[in-house]
């Protein structure tokens, strides 16, 4: 049997945790001897994917190990001590399986990654058209992994007009390292997401500043270091307005 390795075995544990979300074609695990793929998963080169949107649940199951061919040549004397020791001997023969599985719950609705979808992003990167992100949660879901998201110059503000607009910079808007929400307009190629911050209650909710110091929102277009007292603009969301 191939064993499991401290850095499998801290991975299923993490797996494990409540409020874990996956989404079709997610790589849970890599695929072992003592590891099965049940419902709501499938095996693809020798790696475990999720075919469903769900919570990831893995469950473990006592088997017993068949005996060696060679018990069949053993004396009567040694097939006596084992009888005597059958109490011990059916523990070294039982394996542990994990059982891994993606649910979905009855009656609880799944978020799922699609038009109207509210997510939290991690900002990464900024050109001068559009603001590239890592997408970590849907609402208060943790993604299993990451997705990436792109927020194009036109998608940041709404209520203004396309001139006004392009006058606007990414940079002015976000910075790398912000925390945002934002919603999902549309699935683009390569698991890419188009998103907007157009709406009030969108946009920055942490920012942070050159030094990765955390910055705190005056208001919808300003945020305050408060160790240097410095000002930045964002496009900052007033998540008072959340339902």
């Amino acid at each position: 049997m191939e064993d499991i390795s401290k850095s499998d075995q801290a991975m299923i544990e993490d797996l494990n945790k409540p409020n874990i979300l996956v989404m079709p074609g997610d790589c849970l695990l890599k695929h072992q001897s003592d590891i099965i793929a049940s419902n709501g998963t499938y095996l693809k080169n020798g790696l475990i994917y999720s075919s469903v949107a769900g919570y990831i649940q893995i469950t473990e199951q006592q088997e017993s190990h068949p005996g060696n061919d060679d018990d069949d040549n053993k004396d009567m004397t040694t097939k006596t001590m084992e009888e005597n020791n059958s109490s011990s001997s059916s523990v070294q023969n039982q394996i542990t399986k994990r059982i891994v599985k993606v649910i979905r719950p009855g009656d609880r609705q799944i978020p799922f990654l699609e038009p109207g979808s509210i997510v939290t992003c991690r900002v990464i990167r900024i050109t001068s058209s559009f603001a590239k992100c890592s997408i970590c949660c849907i609402e208060d879901h943790i993604l299993k992994q990451p997705y990436t998201g792109l927020i194009r110059l036109d998608d940041i503000h709404d209520g203004v007009s396309s001139q006004q607009q392009r006058l606007r910079q990414v940079n002015r808007c976000f910075h790398p390292g912000d925390i945002i929400l934002a919603r999902v307009i549309a699935a683009g190629d390569n698991h890419q997401f188009l998103l907007t911050t157009a709406a009030p209650e969108l946009g920055v909710v942490v920012a942070v500043n050159d030094w990765n110091e955390p910055m705190i929102p005056l208001n919808s277009a300003e945020v305050l270091c408060q160790r240097t007292f410095s000002k930045e603009t964002r496009k900052v969301a007033n998540i008072d307005l959340i339902a």
